[in-house]
């Protein structure tokens, strides 16, 4: 009981730590929710639509690193409460638009079915700061190899298309390997953009996989999953 009324007492003579005036400014920045109007709505395939968003007041967006998501709240007539979601921004960082590419879901999934079915030009949410850790490593000099499947597209395209913006931007273009599968054409999102950027990108080299491939489904690279023989055979690995 001593031992503990000494650290007790000790305890209460230390000096109050407050946090500064600068730590207070980024996390208010940080968690501060601002106006976000999608002056763009545009169907990626049958399950994923894009959603572009912009400031209300012209001002540059807030950058982000490729992959980070952008937490939003979403305002539901119905609703008691907004809703709170976190998609991730599926383009490469720019301080104009953010472009949440977001899979419309089953059952419950109150958000996605309500911004697919009204979230028209004009419709307005909020928006707090960009955020995650999985993110491209730009200082690593490593071959990146992305790979996603279904609606996990959304980070690595963004991670693509900085990887392309950069060489554009320097004439230093950065190996790299896209390796995506989904179902089939009518499910496969950014189909025609991913070809785009690999005409632009001399060593980029991209994979799909379709494992429900239908009819004269001719978008894929291989039928079949994604699989650790497709791993072998794009990156040329004996033992994977």
């Amino acid at each position: 009981m001593g031992i503990r009324f000494q650290l007790e007492d000790h305890a209460r003579k230390l000096p109050r730590v407050l946090p500064s005036r600068s730590c207070t400014s980024r996390f208010q920045r940080r968690h501060r929710r601002l106006a976000r109007e999608a002056f763009k709505v545009d169907p990626e395939s049958d399950l994923i639509t894009s959603f572009y968003l912009r400031s209300l007041d012209g001002q540059a967006l807030r950058l982000w690193e490729p992959g980070q998501f952008l937490p939003i709240r979403v305002t539901i007539p119905g609703q008691k409460e907004p809703a709170v979601r976190t998609y991730t921004i599926s383009t490469s960082p720019n301080p104009d638009r953010y472009r949440l590419s977001i899979r419309l879901g089953d059952g419950i999934a109150l958000v996605s079915q309500f911004l697919h079915a009204q979230a028209k030009p004009g419709f307005r949410l909020e928006a707090a700061a960009p955020r995650g850790r999985f993110v491209l490593n730009r200082s690593n000099s490593r071959t990146p190899v992305l790979i996603s499947g279904g609606v996990g597209i959304a980070p690595m395209i963004a991670m693509l298309e900085h990887i392309v913006d950069e060489g554009q931007r320097t004439g230093l273009f950065r190996p790299a390997y896209f390796i995506h599968g989904t179902r089939n054409r009518r499910t496969q999102a950014f189909s025609k953009h991913i070809r785009n950027l690999a005409s632009i990108h001399p060593g980029l080299k991209v994979h799909i996989c379709y494992s429900q491939p239908e009819g004269l489904d001719n978008g894929c690279d291989s039928e079949g999953r994604v699989s650790i023989e497709t791993l072998k055979q794009m990156l040329s690995l004996r033992r994977l």
